[in-house]
């Protein structure tokens, strides 16, 4: 390098740092050949680089990072700031005594403003890692804990290693077989042993990293008082590999800001709890469940891709309103019910699913030290329990409750399948009329207090239906054979020559009513 000192001010910044992380900064001096310090800002940076780098590193997407023996956390750009100023004093103090006046003078220009900004603007290029390398896929498999990182796939716990670059750590230790009374009973909430089970390998495939293969949203659902609170609470032994997620994540319109999208990265576990009423939006949910790479960026900072990490729960005191009819939204849908409800000590149990709840039980998950390392043992063999020996991971399958409830939740919410099943009978031998069939569905919506679609969309949806697969429905422009009229249709006049018509379908009759 040069031995001519950099400008002060912004033009320092700019130095070109390509060449500066090209050269092997191990070998860089920091004295010349008459063995005096080398000033200028090119051996200053690489010289702090060197020190710094087992301790900080800078991702644009996410600013400075710091390496605190276990894990990286991100810090404010002035603790870059205060880190020069304290290695420059150092080197003032050290010198110093050995030096004349005017060398001292040249020193303690180290000290100046402009110096460390410009120093510290190299050291962005020397300590440069990719957003993508921290909390990256190639290490979902492992699971960082105060004692230790955990590989998920044996349970094998080894040692911290900055050049892991995680950047989450769990709270609760890992004790391997670790159990707990408390968590014990809080399982109870989930009555089903099928469901309890599968539940522990869904969690636990969640906390390694790598997006459930089968592209499932669990959504926790049940009325209030039911235990999915305290269930839930396992969240808490995960610390920061486990966050809560902007309800728009879910329900904001797929034109606003993805800026929300960035909680997500290095997440093991989103959660959204208590979902509020609204639409789902499906495009979102498509964004977030089974894809390969992800976009956002933060405010005041470059746009970042990564690999996905994250596996989203939702809680809801309801049955979210889904609008899509087709089988790619709700496939990616299951519906886990909690069945019961907690009294407290001394009320009354009036329902067969009643139970008395244990005072106090939420915040012990929430925070005692016992009962998070039960947790965390337990999602550990959940984690264990879906990697093949292949190193492959493979998700069992829904349960028979899950299963049903999910399938009573999309006959209650589909729109289209509760209108044919009150107004429509699908017959090969007979036709309706295009017209006829969507003022007969307006008419249904308005009834049922909902808003109504454009026909565009209602035929789009009628026939991407698994209903018009199921049944054969087709539209075509064809002569009238075997006509079909709603009730409401007084004089119908059947068209004279082609029409548009939806064949394999009628509309119900009172005949068709009293046979129920």
């Amino acid at each position: 390098m040069g031995s001519q000192p950099i400008p002060p001010g912004d033009g320092a910044m700019k130095l070109s740092t390509d060449l500066i992380r090209q050269m092997d900064i191990g070998s860089l001096e920091l004295r010349d050949g008459d063995n005096r310090l080398r000033l200028d800002d090119s051996p200053l940076s690489a010289y702090l680089a060197q020190r710094l780098r087992p301790r900080y590193r800078y991702a644009p997407g996410l600013g400075w990072l710091h390496y605190n023996g276990r894990v990286w956390r991100r810090v404010p750009d002035d603790r870059l700031t205060t880190e020069v100023q304290t290695q420059f004093t150092a080197l003032f103090t050290e010198e110093a005594p050995h030096v004349d006046g005017d060398r001292r003078k040249q020193i303690a220009g180290l000290l100046a403003n402009h110096r460390v900004r410009a120093v510290k603007g190299l050291l962005r290029g020397l300590l440069l890692e990719d957003d993508s390398r921290f909390d990256s896929r190639d290490h979902a498999h492992l699971l960082n804990t105060p004692n230790g990182v955990v590989d998920l796939r044996t349970g094998e716990l080894s040692r911290h290693d900055p050049d892991l670059l995680l950047t989450k750590i769990t709270k609760a230790a890992y004790r391997p077989g670790a159990s707990h009374p408390d968590w014990d009973e809080t399982l109870q909430a989930l009555p089903d042993p099928e469901v309890r089970t599968w539940l522990q390998a869904r969690l636990g495939q969640a906390i390694t990293g790598l997006p459930p293969t089968d592209d499932v949203l669990p959504i926790w659902y049940g009325d209030g008082a039911n235990g999915k609170s305290t269930v839930l609470a396992f969240r808490f032994a995960l610390g920061s590999y486990a966050g809560d997620i902007s309800e728009r994540v879910l329900t904001a319109r797929p034109s606003d800001h993805p800026t929300e999208l960035t909680d997500l990265k290095g997440l093991r576990l989103a959660v959204l709890e208590e979902l509020p009423e609204g639409p789902l939006s499906v495009r979102r949910l498509k964004a977030i469940l089974g894809t390969d790479r992800m976009t956002a960026r933060r405010i005041s900072r470059d746009t970042m891709t990564w690999d996905p990490t994250h596996t989203p729960v939702v809680t809801t005191n309801y049955r979210p309103r889904v609008v899509e009819v087709d089988h790619g939204t709700w496939r990616r849908l299951a519906l886990v019910s909690f069945p019961l409800r907690y009294r407290k000590p001394g009320q009354p149990l009036e329902r067969d699913t009643d139970r008395h709840g244990s005072e106090g039980l939420r915040e012990r998950i929430k925070h005692g030290t016992a009962q998070q390392e039960a947790v965390l043992a337990w999602l550990v063999a959940g984690a264990k329990r879906v990697y093949t020996e292949t190193g492959e991971q493979q998700l069992p399958v829904l349960p028979t409750r899950v299963r049903e409830d999910t399938d009573a939740w999309r006959n209650d919410v589909d729109l289209l399948a509760l209108f044919a099943a009150e107004h429509l009978v699908f017959d090969p031998a007979w036709a309706v009329l295009s017209r006829d069939l969507f003022a007969e569905f307006t008419r249904f919506l308005e009834a049922h207090g909902h808003a109504t679609w454009s026909d565009q969309t209602f035929t789009e949806k009628l026939l991407n239906h698994t209903l018009a697969a199921e049944h054969q429905l087709t539209k075509a422009r064809v002569r009238a054979k075997q006509l079909s009229w709603p009730r409401w249709q007084k004089a119908p006049e059947p068209p004279a020559g082609k029409a548009v018509q939806v064949l394999g379908v009628r509309f119900r009759t009172a005949n068709d009513d009293q046979e129920g």
